[in-house]
């Protein structure tokens, strides 16, 4: 049971919170005075880093120095806006304090890596996410639906001549492709609708079939290639597979800190009921 703990994904995420927490407050740590303002050797590292990440080189003594004091003068202005209780009810701030709250959270939760064998198991747990679409490579031919009963009826029964007579039948032109090869059938149902896709899967191989409906008319169809639906194997959506993980483990540890968040705060909701006015 206890290794069973051990190994719970949550309890690694929170343990790791705390070393990171705790070692942001050993770099920057908080001012004893509300008049005191300290610019730790951790916050002068990151303004270096900053930098060079920016400029590709280290900053000169004069340069860091200027982003030192432009700091030293945003805090003094940030605590002098704060001690006016400018920030108070201040939707801005809110949304800014938030956003920095989320990017925290993704940080922590993107520190843990999977192993491989934890992949693989969500991989098997999940394989219903990793099935690669049918194929078909197949020719149309398009007869289109502005006509009346009898020229469409008419138009459908000569189409079916052409084809028992062993003749190549001829349509319409139109703006669809008349021949498709390698077309996945998310790619076809883009194009001809979700109806065409239906039928078509009905479709036998090397043989004229039809005419089957798509949004923009009927169609006779020759399908020629056809490749069933299956699950791609893992070494092909390896990359995915772990997209795909470290998004729910990420959603996990939300949620997991949200409702240790939740605990922690007692919210006090008032009755928002309006009484109706005297008439």
């Amino acid at each position: 049971m206890f290794q069973k703990i051990l190994r719970e994904p949550l309890l690694h995420f929170n343990v790791i919170a705390l070393l990171i927490f705790d070692a942001y407050k050993y770099m920057n740590p908080e001012d004893t005075s509300d008049n005191e303002i300290t610019v730790s050797e951790g916050r002068i590292a990151l303004f270096k880093n900053s930098f060079i990440q920016q400029w590709n080189r280290e900053p000169l003594p004069e340069e860091l120095d200027n982003v030192i004091q432009s700091y030293i003068l945003n805090e003094a202005y940030v605590r002098e806006a704060r001690s006016l209780g400018l920030d108070q009810g201040d939707t801005t701030v809110n949304l800014r304090l938030r956003q920095k709250m989320d990017y925290m959270l993704e940080d922590l939760a993107s520190v843990k890596q999977p192993t491989e064998a934890e992949l693989k198991g969500y991989y098997s747990n999940h394989q219903d996410d990793y099935v690669a679409p049918s194929v078909y490579s197949f020719k149309q031919i398009f007869i289109s639906s502005d006509k009346t009963d009898q020229e469409l009826k008419n138009s459908v029964s000569s189409i079916r001549a052409q084809i028992e007579n062993n003749t190549q039948p001829t349509g319409e032109v139109s703006m669809l492709p008349e021949e498709a090869k390698q077309a996945t059938s998310i790619d076809i149902e883009r194009k001809f609708g979700p109806a065409f896709i239906q039928n078509l899967e009905q479709a036998p191989v090397n043989q004229w079939h039809g005419p089957i409906d798509s949004a923009y008319g009927k169609h006779f169809v020759l399908v020629y290639e056809k490749q069933a639906s299956a699950t791609e194997p893992y070494d092909k959506v390896k990359d995915k597979v772990l997209k795909d993980w470290q998004y729910q483990q990420s959603k996990k540890f939300r949620q997991s800190f949200e409702k240790q968040l939740l605990d922690k705060y007692q919210a006090d909701i008032e009755s928002h009921v309006t009484k109706a006015s005297s008439p």
